[in-house]
């Protein structure tokens, strides 16, 4: 484990992150497992969306983060199938937060996630969760103006144990 979290990422504005994170054993972290953050959108090109619109939707190079945790395919891996297995993290065994500006996509797929543990702090949000997600203000004191276009969380396996 690490006293951070396993894996981390906040894009600086005018960045996008993408990953993908597969077949991971990630555990015994003294914050989250797996933590993405975005406070603000990628280029912008093609911001800001049509309000007249409803089937606009957000270009890739335009999301702070997108990212694919696990796979779809059972045949790929580990127990739960081809996703990760994040064991006794902190706060939050994958935590996806779309803050302020900011823009993300996910999928998360066939992770094993048990013994999440709180991390005992009140001024965060975390609180022992499998799987956190975040749309709300960050560092600004405004509401917030996040989007999360693409999300999909399938086949999860989650445990206290």
């Amino acid at each position: 484990g690490n006293t951070g979290s396993g894996i981390y990422s906040t894009p600086e504005v005018g960045s996008t992150v993408r990953a993908d994170i597969v077949r991971n054993t990630i555990s015994l972290n003294n914050d989250k497992g797996v933590l993405f953050q975005s406070y603000s959108f990628g280029l912008g090109t093609a911001l800001p969306l049509s309000t007249t619109d409803p089937n606009a939707v957000v270009q890739s190079q335009d999301l702070g983060f997108s990212v694919h945790i696990g796979t779809e395919s059972p045949s790929l891996g580990n127990v739960s199938g081809g996703g990760n297995t994040l064991h006794q993290n902190r706060g939050a065994g994958i935590a996806l937060e779309a803050l302020d500006f900011g823009t993300g996509s996910f999928d998360v797929w066939n992770n094993t996630i048990t013994s999440t543990r709180d991390d005992a702090n009140a001024a965060t949000p975390y609180t022992g969760d499998g799987i956190f997600i975040r749309l709300d203000d960050g560092r600004l004191v405004a509401d917030a103006a996040a989007l999360s276009p693409i999300s999909i969380c399938a086949r999860p396996k989650m445990r206290a144990a």
